[in-house]
């Protein structure tokens, strides 16, 4: 069942409330915000606002929605990071699947906790790559799937300040 986002705090994310102000960027209908674990430096979340577990249960508007964020983050990521690519993944749970699914050699469809979905709500993971920064490149799937595995936390004031550095570069 889908849920909306109703706390005035923030934006639902799964079981988590994300702080409006972690939010760097919104739509009508998705939000990206920083990660408090990020698995490189400059990797974002965009998350529909309407909480749902599963792809298909995203209207279609939603669906496009999310890639339009995603689109529109893309370039401000690699400026800010000095990055020459991209990996995007998107995290999704199936009811009852657990399987791992790639395609065009930089999306992970994630189907599922054992999959690696770290949280019960439809997200897209957006990372600034660079040359080197993993021996093998799919290593960064294995370090996302692991995200949960203890590690540093950052703070909120971490978070925060990135969020308006990636802001600041989104208007200019």
């Amino acid at each position: 069942q889908a849920i909306e986002m109703t706390n005035p705090l923030g934006f639902r994310f799964g079981l988590h409330v994300i702080p409006e102000m972690q939010v760097f960027f919104q739509t009508a209908l998705s939000y990206a915000f920083t990660n408090i674990k990020p698995v490189v430096p400059g990797h974002i979340l965009v998350s529909p606002k309407r909480v749902v577990c599963r792809v298909a249960e995203l209207t279609p508007q939603e669906a496009a929605d999310l890639m339009v964020c995603a689109h529109r983050i893309a370039p401000i990521l690699q400026k800010a990071y000095d990055a020459t690519s991209l990996t995007i993944a998107v995290q999704v749970r199936l009811r009852g699947a657990h399987k791992e699914l790639s395609f065009m050699a930089c999306h992970a469809h994630q189907d599922g906790k054992d999959a690696g979905q770290s949280v019960a709500h439809v997200h897209m993971h957006v990372m600034p790559r660079k040359v080197g920064d993993f021996s093998n490149n799919d290593d960064v799937y294995h370090k996302l799937e692991k995200e949960d595995d203890g590690g540093r936390l950052r703070s909120l004031e971490e978070m925060v300040i990135e969020a308006e550095h990636l802001e600041k570069l989104l208007v200019q």
